[in-house]
């Protein structure tokens, strides 16, 4: 294989491991020479899931990094990716998703992240104002607001396509409760401010999720 520039994909997958992530990465038997990757990691009530999905030219591996559940597919059948796309998700493969409604709004990383963090100390009226004041969406900020307060799930997923500058970062989030789901495209450029927050089901994620194994499609588009 040609030697690849840049950080190497166990840096970038395991930036928690403070120098141990080559090693956690042989020990689970990761390649560098997959195409693509998905670090997906997926929290709801008390399940939680943390893969890594590497896209190959005739297959897909996908290893589980929880110590508590570990497991390694290799899937080459393209029906065994996408039931695995979906199952990731606790999904049905014939789930159809309900038409988003409300607008897509486009606001700061930084400041959402800040209001996320602090969320629990927030009230539900000045998390909206706030969202208000990025977006100008007076009725789409207080229903993310609404998600981002009150969460019964969550999913993280950080992809990783190697270009000629080396492995290319992507990021997008999913944050979802009782009354709606939210798909969040956040910018992978730290020099970049920037995040747009969609409307959303998880099928419509799990449906992203494996165009993007399969064809390398963005993971969120303004539809």
């Amino acid at each position: 294989m040609k030697k690849r520039i840049g950080p190497s994909l166990a840096q970038l997958l395991f930036p928690e491991s403070a120098g141990s992530g080559a090693k956690r990465f042989a020990e689970l038997g990761l390649a560098e020479d997959a195409e693509r990757v998905c670090r997906l990691k997926f929290s709801e009530g008390n399940e939680h899931t943390d893969i890594c999905l590497q896209i190959h030219t005739d297959y897909v591996r996908l290893v589980s990094l929880l110590d508590s559940d570990p497991y390694t597919y290799t899937l080459k059948d393209p029906a065994a990716v996408k039931r695995a796309c979906y199952t990731l998700f606790g999904c049905k493969e014939d789930a159809v998703p309900a038409k988003p409604s409300g607008a897509g709004l486009l606001l700061s990383r930084v400041r959402f992240a800040e209001l996320e963090a602090a969320a629990h100390k927030h009230t539900l009226l000045y998390l909206a104002e706030q969202l208000r004041a990025e977006t100008g969406d007076l009725v789409s900020s207080a229903h993310l607001a609404n998600a981002l307060k009150y969460q019964t799930c969550r999913g993280e997923l950080h992809f990783y396509g190697y270009g000629e500058n080396g492995w290319e970062p992507s990021r997008a989030s999913y944050i979802e409760n009782g009354n709606g789901g939210w798909l969040l495209r956040i910018s992978g450029n730290p020099a970049e401010d920037w995040m747009i927050a969609i409307p959303a089901e998880k099928p419509h994620v799990c449906a992203a999720l494996y165009a993007w194994t399969a064809f390398h499609t963005p993971v969120l588009t303004a539809e």
